[in-house]
């Protein structure tokens, strides 16, 4: 049950998006994110977001989790909550995104 109140919809997550209700967190590799990213998003990589979540992110504030095709945010949000976290996933990843993207960095 844990699981599923962890994902956000796309349709969630557009709202989420234009109220900026939640910090996104890109967790695919920078060429990935380069090629493109949702605008004001953050880019860390997956590896490096566990290896010290303390040092990315505050417990204070809300965070969506974004990669691919959604599977891994999904593990990585599920690691992120046990630790404390308010974190959900973007079901679905970038690749089902219909808003507005960004290519290379600002």
């Amino acid at each position: 049950m844990i699981k599923n109140n962890l994902l956000i919809s796309q349709y969630e997550f557009l709202n989420s998006f234009l109220t900026k209700k939640c910090q996104i967190i890109d967790i695919r590799d920078y060429q990935s994110f380069l090629s493109a990213h949702i605008p004001s998003s953050i880019n860390i990589p997956e590896d490096l977001l566990l290896s010290n979540p303390n040092l990315y992110l505050s417990k204070e504030l809300s965070y969506c989790i974004i990669c691919r095709r959604g599977i891994s945010s999904e593990e990585v949000a599920m690691k992120l909550y046990q630790l404390g976290f308010n974190v959900k996933s973007v079901s679905g990843g970038i690749v089902n995104w219909r808003g507005p993207l960004v290519k290379g960095v600002k």
